[in-house]
């Protein structure tokens, strides 16, 4: 998942007072300011009296999860694991003028449409200031998960799922351009064996056969999942290369059992990701891949 300023400012002001002195004090959350390695910060700043530490509670709303949806990565000692809706503290240092609270978005393999995290200023934690106004300001949650199900046209789409039938690369009329170096669709099967439809469907990949979509340029995780339903699967021999990156395969599986694998760290340069059966020629059910921006820090091979 991405996180994405919404592109309007949300500037609120709240209203604060100092106890020592009377000098009125406002404070105010900007928009979601864009920061290095796909984060988002919220900016608070507070003007007037600003030499005592202003400790204020702060809590994260909408319909994003915390933890699940995007992570609070910093900002005066927060708690990583606080709950959606759960109020924590976040603190002014004495003389400091701003406070930068930064997020992440955090891939979950689910299909979810955009989302929103709202953060909202509550009220004071220091006796000497009181909050006239409430403050708050949102970032969306750009869901970038590609998850891509290898079946037959006419099956059911498991919910949050692209369908690939098997046809040559090309715009597929969502959004996205993929597919597969020749014609596949006589060797994409549904087995109506396995409720999980994501697993019941399945492509047989070739030696040779090469399966590609266009991306931005970026760092991904990639995963995709094999085997058959009715069939046992032995692809001893043969592999898998993502980008280039060899992936090795389990040498055994028994009827409608399954593995996955994949890689969490992979350099996408040329706005398409290339995934090419190699090794021994021997049938390769796959059923699912899923595609997800990845951390930097995640990078694994170009």
């Amino acid at each position: 998942a991405t996180i994405r300023d919404n592109n309007h400012p949300t500037r609120i002001g709240v209203t604060l007072f100092s106890g020592s002195n009377g000098t009125p004090a406002t404070l105010s959350i900007a928009e979601p300011d864009w920061l290095a390695g796909g984060s988002c910060g919220f900016r608070l700043t507070r003007t007037g009296d600003i030499a005592l530490p202003l400790p204020i509670s702060v809590s994260m709303t909408g319909s994003a999860i915390h933890t699940e949806d995007y992570w609070i990565n910093s900002g005066a000692n927060i708690p990583t694991a606080i709950r959606t809706g759960q109020p924590f503290s976040a603190t002014f240092l004495a003389g400091a003028s701003q406070l930068l609270i930064t997020t992440s978005g955090r891939d979950d393999f689910m299909a979810e449409g955009i989302e929103h995290a709202i953060l909202n200023v509550n009220h004071s934690l220091n006796e000497t200031y009181s909050i006239e106004l409430v403050a708050s300001a949102s970032v969306s949650i750009i869901d970038d998960d590609r998850l891509i199900n290898f079946q037959p046209a006419s099956s059911q789409v498991p919910a949050g799922y692209l369908v690939d039938s098997g046809a040559i690369f090309g715009p597929r009329g969502n959004g996205l351009s993929y597919g597969w170096n020749s014609n596949i669709s006589s060797r994409v099967f549904e087995r109506n064996v396995n409720a999980d439809r994501s697993l019941d469907t399945l492509a047989v990949m070739r030696t040779g056969d090469t399966w590609e979509i266009d991306i931005p340029n970026g760092f991904y995780e990639v995963f995709f999942w094999y085997g058959d339903p009715s069939n046992s699967v032995a692809p001893s021999g043969a592999s898998v290369t993502i980008e280039g990156q060899s992936i090795g395969l389990y040498s055994q599986l028994a009827a409608n059992e399954f593995s996955w694998t994949g890689t969490s760290g992979i350099s996408i340069n040329d706005g398409r990701l290339t995934m090419t059966k190699m090794g021994a020629a021997v049938d390769l059910p796959i059923n699912r891949v899923t595609i997800n921006m990845a951390q930097e820090s995640n990078r694994g091979g170009d």
